[in-house]
C-alpha cells in the first residue's frame, strides 16, 4: 500500500464513485477553501494503482505561526 497526495481528477474520480461521503470530502469543498487562501491537499492510500480511501486536508492557520490540518 501507498499513500499520496492525489491529482484533482483522481480525487474526484474517486469521490463520485463513492456511495456516500461528508460534504467536507467533496472536490468543491477544497475548491472554496482553496479560493479562500487555505491550503488544501487532496491524499489517498492506494494499492497496485487502485485508490482505496481518499481524503482532502485543509491547512488552517493556527496562532500565527503554524498550520493545522483538518482531514475531511
Amino acid at each position: 500500500m501507498q499513500f499520496d497526495v492525489l491529482a484533482e481528477q483522481d480525487y474526484s474520480a474517486f469521490v463520485r464513485q463513492c456511495e456516500r461521503c461528508f460534504f467536507t470530502q467533496l472536490p468543491e469543498y477544497g475548491e472554496v477553501r482553496a479560493g479562500e487562501g487555505y491550503r488544501v491537499e487532496r491524499v489517498g492510500l492506494s494499492e497496485a494503482g487502485k485508490i482505496l480511501a481518499a481524503a482532502t486536508i485543509v491547512y488552517q492557520p493556527w496562532k500565527k505561526a503554524f498550520l493545522r490540518p483538518g482531514v475531511g
